[in-house]
């Protein structure tokens, strides 16, 4: 009975290098990343001592999220088992450090993804989508949020003077909301244009696309407000005034 046991032991086994064997192989294959024929014997031999290792479990996700990401770049050269059970630890973490980032990417939202379609003409070079969408989201939501307060703090103005009491910047402000209280779209769809005229030599640029989103510490964002109180006829510095109230 015992040697029955290790009979199907040693089966199950060999079935299952066997399986792994045929698995990267039509994987490189496939790639056009076998450069000569493989010796089974010792690729066979190779995944035996990968098992004595891990377990049936580790090796085969690793091994199929492996050949799901085989055309990445950034990935590991492991053209052959002895290189996969060498790159093994390197592989899991990678593995691992990729779903920890997807897991905090941003959930991207409806709008954000009609104003993707509105600037898909423009040559984002060095960018990836998922960059872009949330540079479009994050504007998207401070922009919301800019219009918001500035259209809380008009209110109150227009209370102060219902009281008969000083009200400052009450005229600035609705002119400010009357230019800014169009379409979110239209507007971060305008602002990621303006952008892209400015970062046109994206092979040098540095830091991050989500670092030009809309947002109250945005150079270009004050510069425009500046402009926008400057030509009601206000000190162009009273928006930093404003801005204090929201």
């Amino acid at each position: 009975m015992v040697f029955i046991k290790e009979v199907k032991k040693t089966k199950e086994k060999q079935l299952f290098l066997q399986k792994c064997m045929n698995k990267l192989i039509d994987a490189l294959v496939s790639k056009r990343r076998l450069m000569r024929e493989p010796d089974t014997k010792k690729w066979q031999e190779e995944f035996s001592q990968l098992l004595e290792e891990k377990n049936k479990a580790q090796i085969t996700l690793i091994l199929d999220w492996y050949i799901e990401n085989l055309s990445n770049k950034n990935m590991p050269k492991c053209y052959s088992a002895s290189s996969f059970r060498v790159h093994f630890d390197i592989l899991r973490k990678i593995r691992r450090d990729q779903k920890a980032e997807e897991k905090g990417k941003m959930i991207i939202l409806p709008d954000t993804y009609i104003v993707y379609e509105y600037v898909s003409d423009l040559q984002w070079h060095f960018v990836s989508k998922q960059e872009t969408l949330e540079t479009i989201q994050i504007s998207l939501k401070n922009y919301k949020y800019i219009t918001r307060r500035l259209s809380d703090v008009y209110e109150e103005t227009i209370q102060l003077r219902l009281e008969g009491k000083p009200a400052r910047f009450h005229y600035v402000l609705e002119y400010l909301l009357m230019v800014m209280q169009h379409s979110s779209i239209s507007f971060v769809d305008g602002w990621m244009r303006e952008i892209h005229k400015d970062l046109h030599d994206w092979s040098s640029r540095n830091g991050l696309l989500k670092d030009w989103a809309i947002s109250l510490d945005s150079r270009r964002f004050n510069m425009m407000m500046y402009a926008f109180v400057g030509k009601w006829g206000n000190k162009p510095g009273d928006w930093d005034l404003i801005k204090e109230m929201l």
